[in-house]
């Protein structure tokens, strides 16, 4: 992960209500102070709650800022 750190400037997510905890905790290990992310999805239209994906991460993520 250290190797695409610095290289990613930005990152857009699209879907973003159907990524799952563990699939946002290896996002996490690529964003930096300096990137920029994007985020789009609808949070009343998550559909794999089956496997861990909660609209709530991200919700919390983009009000913590983390």
């Amino acid at each position: 992960m250290a190797r695409y750190r610095g290289r990613i400037d930005s990152l857009i997510i699209d879907e973003v209500q159907n990524v799952a905890e563990m699939q946002h905790a290896a996002l996490a290990k690529l964003i930096t102070s300096e990137c920029h992310v994007l985020t789009a999805g609808d949070i009343r239209q998550s559909i794999y709650g089956f496997r861990e994906a909660y609209p709530s991460i991200f919700e919390r993520a983009a009000e913590d800022g983390r």
